[in-house]
């Protein structure tokens, strides 16, 4: 892999899905709202230390929030993290 920014979009995989499903609770909390549609659209990596992933997913009203999670390199031992999550 190579750094750098961001890389084209591509249409979220199940993976991705599992991803942003755990921090679905802390989404609703940031944006003072509560989802029953929460589906996963597309996504986007940046390799750094670790990686970040900018996630769009349609919520209740064909509202867009975008999130963007880090997840750590493995030898940390560290969780994924919610660094932020905005409606678009």
């Amino acid at each position: 892999m190579m750094c750098g920014g961001f890389k084209a979009e591509s249409q979220a995989t199940p993976e991705i899905q599992t991803m942003v499903e755990t921090f679905k609770g802390d989404i609703e909390t940031k944006l003072s709202a509560q989802f029953t549609v929460f589906t996963a659209k597309t996504y986007t990596t940046q390799v750094v230390a670790g990686t970040n992933y900018k996630v769009k997913i349609e919520v209740d009203g064909a509202k867009v929030v975008e999130v963007k999670i880090y997840e750590p390199l493995p030898h940390t031992g560290n969780p994924k993290q919610l660094s932020a999550c905005t409606f678009v």
